[in-house]
């Protein structure tokens, strides 16, 4: 069972951030806001802090705290390759892609981030779709993002969001074809069993399929012969579905004639709940894949659809309870310091008692005019006193470990977020034997009066593995 989450995903098209708040984790997602910003720069160098303030605000003018953040690459940002690994098993796969990929790169591997999906198995071997992309481009997504406040969640790539979302409304059995037709270039996908089998990058532009077609069904055709000349499966593609655009009967017809296939198309967009916000652009909020993509975007990254995520191996080194550690360690050294210097301050002054008595009760009594002199004055409205009202790390990870029994979950990941961040307070991570015990688990924490909750845990299965996150909230409303 998967919940709902509100994701925020995040598409770079040039100088224009596309943003869209997707409601996701259902058969469908649900598109609640959408928003897009051009950067406006003079020169080269401006274009970081350009970008940075587009970001920012798409993100302001949607509204709300998304429960995580997405950003989907082009296709033309990736390279994609097919592997076959010569063994079964979900590890030994895992651990060979990085050393079957790397004979077929023109670059060392090392500058790539890479993820993978199991295509099926034949033979004893294992077929997979290798995807991999700069880490260059990685950072710099990672840089924006967290220079616009928000923390970077998943990175996708279009061609794989565009084909989870067109999955929807398929059968997906057997090979099926797909092409998007997107602004400045498209992208075929073939799918295999409710698996990606393959993808390519065309780099044309849509105009070609009215002023070019024949070039246009050639780029097509030749693309497909060459899935066909490596697939090792009994099946052939027997459809080709085009979306971006509304093919007229005639140019379906031509496409049909070259490639030797029949030819569907649609516009995914209009059959999207909550639409009409995108729909609302005009136009061009309905063609070539505009907002597809994110919505795809938002849609894999509950575990629907086709999931990749290219900094999946950067998480795995849970960098959330590293930092918790690194505040524990810091709190520590911290509270020896203070009771070292309060300890030499008290030797020090029981030596001096007698010669300092009156000085220090004539300190004291002006300490306490000072102080209540303080207290009917107030604080001056612009400090936030949030922060010195939270309780202590160690009083958080108290009630968490008393709320959260060991024998029934495993934690994976904690992070606490200061006042004014756009994440929540604190983000708990981890696996539970079903759901039915995340329930129990989720209703003790609820009663706890210093937390508040905005929403469910999010609940993501993935064969005999549960795993969750719930989100708390400050218990003010208004304060993250």
């Amino acid at each position: 069972m998967l919940l709902t989450s509100t994701i925020a995903a995040i598409e770079f098209d040039g100088d224009e951030v596309r943003v869209a708040q997707v409601r996701a984790g259902g058969k469908q997602p649900v598109l609640d806001a959408v928003h897009a910003v051009t950067a406006v720069y003079a020169e080269p160098d401006e274009r970081f802090d350009a970008m940075v303030k587009a970001i920012d605000s798409a993100l302001d003018a949607l509204g709300g705290t998304p429960a995580c953040y997405v950003v989907c690459l082009s296709s033309a940002q990736t390279i994609a390759r097919n592997l076959t690994i010569p063994f079964r098993g979900a590890r030994r796969v895992a651990a060979s892609v990085r050393f079957e990929l790397e004979p077929y790169l023109a670059l060392p591997i090392d500058e790539l981030a890479i993820d993978f999906t199991t295509v099926g198995e034949f033979d004893g071997e294992t077929e997979v779709l290798a995807i991999a992309a700069r880490n260059s481009q990685i950072a710099e997504a990672q840089a924006l993002l967290e220079a616009a406040g928000a923390r970077l969640d998943a990175i996708t790539v279009d061609v794989v969001a565009l084909t989870g979302l067109w999955s929807i409304a398929q059968p997906l059995r057997g090979l099926q074809a797909v092409l998007h037709l997107r602004r400045g270039h498209a992208c075929l996908a073939v799918t295999y069993n409710k698996r990606m089998a393959f993808f390519r990058h065309l780099p044309f532009s849509s105009e070609m399929v009215e002023t070019n077609p024949d070039a246009f069904a050639r780029e097509v055709a030749n693309t497909l012969r060459a899935f066909a000349s490596k697939w090792r499966g009994k099946e052939a593609v027997e459809l080709l579905h085009v979306t971006g655009v509304q093919l007229a009967s005639d140019e379906a017809a031509a496409l049909q004639q070259s490639i030797g296939v029949p030819v569907e198309s649609s516009t995914m967009i209009t059959s999207i709940p909550g639409a009409a916000v995108a729909l609302a652009e005009g136009p061009s909020g309905h063609k070539l894949n505009r907002w597809e993509a994110v919505l795809g975007a938002a849609h894999g990254s509950t575990g629907r659809g086709f999931g990749v995520n290219l900094i999946g191996e950067q998480q795995d080194v849970n960098p959330f309870i590293r930092d918790a550690t690194r505040h524990v360690v810091f709190s520590g050294v911290l509270l020896a310091l203070v009771l070292g210097g309060w300890a030499l301050y008290y030797w020090q002054a029981a030596n001096q008692y007698r010669e300092e008595a009156a000085t220090l009760r004539a300190q004291q009594e002006t300490v306490q005019m000072e102080a209540l002199d303080s207290m009917e004055e107030g604080l001056p409205d612009d400090i936030d006193t949030t922060v010195f009202t939270d309780p202590t790390l160690l009083e958080i990870l108290t009630i968490l470990g008393r709320r959260l029994p060991e024998d029934q979950i495993t934690l994976h990941n904690i992070r606490v977020s200061p006042p004014g961040n756009r994440l929540p307070w604190i983000i708990v991570e981890g696996e539970v034997g079903n759901s039915g015990q995340l329930q129990e688990i989720f209703a003790g924490l609820k009663t706890e009066p210093r937390f508040r909750f905005e929403s469910d845990p999010e609940v993501r299965v993935e064969g005999s593995t549960t795993t969750f996150a719930i989100k708390i909230m400050r218990p003010e409303p208004g304060v993250s």
